[in-house]
């Protein structure tokens, strides 16, 4: 997953982010939602005492985010945008809208909301689209919970309302 065309070019998923982030140490381990310290190394000193790192380091350096803080400010970003047009979203009863969101993280961590697209592409072009939109219908389909039905019945339903006599109301009357 790490080849730089293996993806779809420069797209990525959000767990090659993590693991990135993880990595190059700017996020860390801690995913209970607090930050913490970043883990320091014992170095030994010209007179032989030993010093932690992280100590040497600057405040700004000695403290990161972990993945579950920076997830919380994706998601209070999203809302706060579902929130300012919550008005200008007309209710729809038995239907649902999915939107992509487009997040730029700045090297302070701060996520940025670039865009936000209503209906968004679902074309699969590359394993990495496959990947994560398959994924989210699965999440979407999860969450919106559908009622559970015997398709072949249905069927048979809808084949007759298609071939009966019509009534005034338009369903097919009764053979």
């Amino acid at each position: 997953e790490d080849g730089e065309n293996a993806l779809g070019g420069t797209k990525r998923s959000l767990g090659w982010l993590w693991r990135k982030l993880k990595s190059t140490g700017i996020l860390s381990d801690d995913d209970d939602g607090r930050r913490c310290t970043v883990r320091g190394q014992a170095t030994t000193t010209a007179t032989g005492t030993a010093a932690a790192t992280a100590t040497a380091t600057s405040q700004a350096e000695e403290r990161r985010p972990s993945q579950a803080m920076l997830w919380q400010r994706i998601s209070e970003l999203v809302l706060k945008s579902l929130l300012c047009v919550e008005d200008e979203i007309p209710p729809q009863r038995n239907s649902f809208e999915v939107y992509g969101y487009d997040v730029l993280i700045d090297a302070d961590l701060r996520p940025w909301l670039i865009e936000v697209n209503a209906s968004p592409a679902m074309a699969r072009d590359t394993p990495l689209d496959c990947r994560v939109k398959e994924a989210m219908i699965r999440d979407t389909i999860a969450v919106v919970d559908p009622v559970s039905f015997d398709r072949d019945a249905l069927v048979n339903v809808l084949g007759r309302r298609r071939t009966g006599p019509l009534t005034s109301t338009g369903i097919p009357s009764a053979p």
